[in-house]
């Protein structure tokens, strides 16, 4: 697999230049997508990252470039793709604590000492207005560690007597503009996803090295990469094009395939990706005992075959509307 990064045919619909073929009917494959952020260092990133993966014996002889496509920046803005993809946390930087889930109340309580019914907690979007601040002062604040708590793939922020959820949303959202347009690669490998979690941190390194990332900055900041089975839905949905704004079914996508053929119906399938706030089952665990977290979050390490295996375990969605 040798592949460069250039600069790409840019049209109002998405450009591709090199198709999908379809979905895997090896249950041991993996389909994952890269694409950049809209704030990232387009072609110089994206080169960096690709000479990455061909330097390394184990990654270029195992990962096959499957997709390769241009999304133009209007098309997304137009087609609100930033804003589904991020539905649920988008939903809790517009609704703060009103969508807290009981455990998401516990977690707060134990991690600042305080009740989320009775404390000032807030959504991003009403943060901007309160602390009369823009997108990317926000997202910029500082605070220490223990200020911070990631709970149910939500992040909420102490900041002086307030506590912000998802204070990075809206400069996320401020990113996304016409003018932006979004390079999109999938690859299908049989590497075991704990290995692809190691590129991921091998790539987060080499932006550190060169000054593209800061001390303590996510590789998401620059770069998205699926984290999970599930996830591979949701950039489908999004990302992968047969032409134009022709979209291709559930059926071609690997992950959902598998779970079609395993008996879930279109309508499980979807409520999973678009409700991934759930109650389930721990399968390890021998007293039944209930348990709630988001299904992205759940699943990210997993196979196919486990993250199926996990998700029969599901027994019931939070619904954020």
């Amino acid at each position: 697999m040798n592949i460069e990064a250039k600069e790409l045919f840019t049209s109002s619909y998405p450009s591709v230049l090199i198709p999908y073929k379809g979905p895997s009917f090896n249950p041991d494959d993996y389909d994952f997508f890269f694409y950049l952020r809209p704030e990232s260092n387009g072609v110089t990133i994206e080169s960096m990252a690709l000479k990455m993966i061909n330097s390394v014996p184990e990654y270029k002889e195992n990962l096959k470039l499957i997709y390769m496509a241009n999304i133009p920046g209007e098309f997304i803005v137009e087609r609100h793709i930033v804003e589904r993809h991020y539905r649920t946390k988008l939903i809790f930087a517009t609704h703060g604590k009103k969508y807290f889930t009981p455990h998401m109340k516990i977690m707060f309580k134990k991690h600042f000492g305080i009740n989320a019914d009775e404390a000032n907690v807030i959504g991003a979007f009403e943060a901007l207005r309160y602390f009369k601040m823009e997108p990317e002062e926000l997202f910029n604040i500082w605070v220490p560690m223990e200020d911070v708590l990631s709970v149910h793939g939500q992040t909420i922020k102490k900041y002086m007597d307030t506590y912000i959820v998802n204070y990075d949303i809206p400069a996320l959202m401020h990113k996304n503009n016409r003018n932006t347009d979004i390079a999109v690669l999938m690859f299908r490998t049989t590497l075991d996803p704990e290995r692809l979690f190691k590129l991921a941190e091998d790539m987060k390194e080499k932006m550190h090295q060169a000054g593209f990332l800061r001390k303590g900055m996510a590789l998401s900041r620059l770069i998205h990469i699926t984290k999970g089975p599930l996830e591979q839905i949701l950039d489908a949905a999004g990302y992968l094009y047969k032409e134009k704004d022709l979209q291709f079914d559930l059926e071609d996508i690997s992950f959902a395939r598998f779970l079609l053929e395993a008996g879930m119906s279109r309508e499980e399938i979807m409520g999973m990706v678009t409700q991934p706030i759930v109650t389930y089952q721990d399968p390890g665990d021998k007293k039944h005992t209930i348990k709630e977290g988001n299904l992205y979050n759940l699943c990210e390490k997993l196979s196919y075959k486990e993250a199926r295996e996990f998700i029969l375990h599901v027994k019931s969605h939070f619904i954020l509307k």
